[in-house]
Parts: C-alpha cells; sequence; structure tokens
C-alpha cells in the first residue's frame, strides 16, 4: 500500500534599510502532512495529454486503476496533485459533480497544483475532476485516498 509525505516549504531572505534602522530576516513558512497507509490505501497516478477537449476523472466508478491494473472506487479522496507539463493552461476543478467543491484552478505551464483539504468525501455529487485545457497539453496527475 503507498505512503507518502506531502512537503511544502518556502524560505526567503528579505532585507530592508528604513529611518528606524535596518531590517534583515528569513520568513518561512513550512508544512507536512504525512499520509499513512490507512489514509491512502489507494494511488491512481498518470501523464496524461489532450487536446482542447475537456477530461473528467470520475473518481468513485472504478475507472481509474492503479499501476497493477486494479480499478480504484474512491470513498475518500486525501490528496490529488496536478502538475503542468505542457505550454498550454489548465483550469481545474468546476464542471459537474466537481469533487472541489465551487473551486477552480487555473495552473500555468510549468506550475504544480497540489489540493490537500483532506479528506473529501466522495458522494454522487462529489466525484468528478474537471480539467480543462486552453490547448493542446499534457500533464501529470496523482489522486491518493481510500
Amino acid at each position: 500500500m503507498p505512503t507518502g509525505n506531502l512537503s511544502i516549504s518556502l524560505t526567503t531572505q528579505d532585507s530592508a534599510t528604513e529611518p528606524l534602522g535596518t531590517y534583515l530576516g528569513s520568513p518561512s513558512i513550512s508544512a507536512t502532512t504525512v499520509l499513512t497507509s490507512t489514509a491512502i490505501p489507494k494511488l491512481y497516478q498518470a501523464n496524461q495529454a489532450a487536446t482542447s477537449s475537456v477530461v473528467t476523472l470520475q473518481v468513485n466508478n472504478a475507472s481509474l486503476s492503479n499501476a497493477f491494473g486494479t480499478a480504484l472506487t474512491y470513498v475518500t479522496v486525501a490528496c490529488v496533485v496536478i502538475q503542468n507539463t505542457g505550454a498550454a493552461n489548465l483550469v481545474v476543478g468546476a464542471g459537474t459533480h466537481p469533487l472541489f467543491g465551487s473551486d477552480s484552478y487555473t495552473i500555468q505551464p510549468g506550475q504544480t497544483l497540489v489540493v490537500s483539504n483532506v479528506p473529501i468525501t466522495v458522494s454522487s455529487t462529489v466525484n468528478i475532476i474537471t480539467i480543462t485545457p486552453a490547448a493542446s497539453t499534457t500533464w501529470k496527475i496523482m489522486i491518493l485516498g481510500s
């Protein structure tokens, strides 16, 4: 069964000289979520390509499969990661029965989207990831859950 760590870290250097003195700092944000095999026994991963046609991924009807060909039917989704590896924008979300509610995200070329407002409970009206490419493009996707 899969396990994983979702880690995000940003550290910056900042300095400024103002009338009251000089500021030198290193603001940072760091967060890690440990995803155990209990939380994510199911993993869908794919390298995908599409023209400007809408792509829908339904997570609760066994239409997705893992690397071994086993059909996956999700009850909860712990994390979705989409990396835009192409040259056109991707709009992720919205559509019919959206997994992310009314939220939609634009992923520019070279960017990665992490949706980890966990867990998302899958139902008959919350079960589809809609991906709309602006033009012919490619991306990588991982869906982790149970």
